[in-house]
């Protein structure tokens, strides 16, 4: 565990000090900034200052991908334990581009300068970029150098597919990541429904297929820089 943690930190802590700088963005905007009357909001829950305070949550989870990758060469080598992982890191890997729907949270708000929160938003889109790239090219690899060049282009080809259906079941549906495994039966039954009325789905298989697109572009014009990562 030791080597493992010594090998993560020491491989990202450039994006880590990054990942710090944008919490502290948040609470800056919460203890320092302030949004609207503070005085007309009765509790904590309401208190717009803390509005942003989700991002650090779904940021926490864009990083398990990446952390499960660096866990890999640390596991035993059996088929069932590897494909656990494996299907984890499927699971919770679109947290990471789904952070770039985060902006659409940028609109003018009385007491925050508008150009705060779109460097808010824009440091938290951008870490979900930069760790959905180095987490799929650096599975690539692995993928690659324990197993095969199909089975890993094959592997990556897929996830860039489901990306985009993983983000609409978050932005739009509001399933997490873990309700696949706690309510397995709801995420599933609405991607049915989207297989099977297509036409009737026009804008969700156009959210679809246009975040696949962008994410699948940005990722084959910038793995490169990302290959010896690992």
């Amino acid at each position: 565990m030791k080597s493992f943690l010594q090998h993560f930190f020491h491989k990202e802590r450039a994006l880590l000090l990054l990942s710090l700088l944008a919490s502290g963005l948040v609470f800056f905007r919460i203890f320092y900034l302030q949004e609207g009357d503070i005085e007309s909001y009765s509790t904590l829950r309401t208190w717009p200052r803390l509005r942003f305070l989700f991002l650090g949550w779904n940021l926490i989870l864009a990083w398990v991908p990446l952390g499960l990758l660096y866990l890999l060469p640390y596991i035993p080598r059996k088929r069932w334990i590897q494909g656990g992982i494996l299907a984890a890191w499927l699971l919770f890997f679109p947290n990471a581009p789904y952070l770039m729907t985060d902006l659409i949270h940028l609109r003018v708000r009385p007491g925050i300068p508008l150009w705060f929160d779109a460097l808010l938003l824009f440091t938290f889109a951008y870490l979900g970029l930069v760790l959905g790239i180095r987490a799929l090219e650096g599975l690539r690899s692995y993928l690659r150098e324990h197993y095969s060049n199909r089975w890993a282009n094959s592997f990556t080809i897929s996830t860039l597919l489901l990306s985009g259906l993983g983000i609409y079941l978050g932005r739009v549906l509001r399933w997490n990541s873990w309700d696949a495994l706690l309510h397995p039966q709801g995420p599933i039954l609405d991607t049915l429904a989207l297989v099977h009325s297509p036409l009737q789905n026009g804008e969700a298989w156009l959210m679809i297929l246009l975040f696949t697109l962008v994410f699948s572009t940005i990722y084959w014009s910038q793995r490169g820089q990302f290959r010896k990562t690992f």
